[in-house]
């Protein structure tokens, strides 16, 4: 088999979000969003392909003193870079391709010194177009390519333990026919209809507030946004609870998102402990499924981390976000006692 990358382009279409959303530092109230247009060619056939994501200032990049636009453009540049770099490309399969592509964006951002969540925004919009353009010749969606061997995967190239398999030992014949919601809870979401002041109410039929979204999707996984502070963190996580409690199904479970709130693992030893005691909180925190991604990228991966993790009897399970930057930061985190890390197509299908 042989892949070529022929050409592509990009397209902004600019977007208002429904409602503010306060994700970390930032809070998001417009964005653009990027199309990816891609042409190959499949030992000689041709095919497009397209990819899209938003582009959110703050999270590749978790710079409070950096202009969001400055971010926009940057982000757009490294997503024209890796175009240019994959028409350079030709592959023996759709994981080699991208192998390659991701071997040459790493070696540009070492030399250029981007960081790594960054460049490889830019691999993971051109891996997401080649796939897309792959699974129409083929004719096929991408699941069955995937659990068939059809990609070329090498396991080996992200976790040694996978040497001696292939997507096909670990995927079930079919995909699976339903999935659960979980339910992002930002910093500044209203909790109830009464909080939303008058001016703010969105007359679109849509449910706008927590509780109101509970009723009228019947949510039962949530993703609760903190802030690290260990004041303000207890009180909106009592009054999510009472919501919850009132409207969610008797079994709902939800996750802590850190979004690299803490500088030390010392740090959010602290904080964790000091949560775990409110009183109000007993019933409720043992429905955690596991808090991610809460230090900084720039120590999250550090020697100290799994020190702490490896005593720390009472430690929630873990996961690493922002901190999976590369291919070798998974089997970094598992080494270091991390339970595991998210899935997101910005930082790459294949990893």
């Amino acid at each position: 088999m042989s892949i070529t990358i022929c050409e592509g382009d990009i397209h902004l279409v600019n977007l208002r979000t429904r409602m503010p959303f306060k994700y970390g530092i930032a809070t998001m109230t417009r964005m653009p969003m990027a199309f990816v247009r891609l042409a190959i060619e499949v030992d000689g056939q041709p095919s497009l392909g397209v990819a899209a994501d938003l582009l959110p200032p703050k999270w590749f990049t978790k710079d409070p003193d950096r202009d969001c636009d400055e971010e926009v453009h940057e982000m757009l540049a490294v997503i024209r870079h890796a175009m240019q770099t994959a028409v350079t490309i030709a592959g023996n399969s759709p994981f080699d391709t991208w192998h390659e592509l991701y071997a040459a964006n790493e070696h540009w951002r070492v030399m250029e010194d981007v960081p790594p969540l960054l460049a490889h925004f830019g691999t993971s919009m051109i891996e997401r177009a080649m796939l897309d353009a792959f699974c129409r010749t083929a004719g096929r969606p991408f699941y069955r390519l995937l659990a068939s061997d059809q990609l070329g995967i090498d396991l080996s190239q992200f976790h040694p333990a996978l040497r001696r398999h292939t997507p096909s030992d670990l995927l079930s014949p079919s995909p699976l026919k339903q999935i659960i919601a979980r339910h992002t809870v930002g910093m500044a979401d209203p909790l109830t209809d009464e909080e939303i002041p008058a001016d703010e109410i969105l007359n679109d039929g849509l449910p706008q507030s927590l509780e109101a979204c509970v009723r009228h999707y019947g949510l039962c996984h949530f993703k609760l946004k903190i802030n690290g502070n260990l004041d303000a963190d207890r009180d909106r996580l009592q009054r999510i609870a009472a919501v919850l409690d009132a409207h969610a199904p008797p079994d709902y479970q939800f996750t802590l998102d850190g979004n690299e709130q803490f500088k030390s693992i010392a740090g959010f030893q602290d904080y964790w402990q000091q949560l775990s005691a409110v009183t109000e909180l007993k019933d409720f925190l043992p429905r955690l499924i596991f808090v991610e991604q809460p230090l900084h990228r720039l120590v999250a991966l550090e020697e100290e981390v799994g020190q702490t993790l490896r005593n720390w009897e009472t430690a929630p399970p873990i996961i690493i976000d922002e901190s999976d930057a590369t291919t070798k930061c998974l089997a970094r985190a598992l080494d270091l006692g991390y339970s595991g890390t998210s899935h997101k197509n910005c930082k790459g299908v294949f990893k």
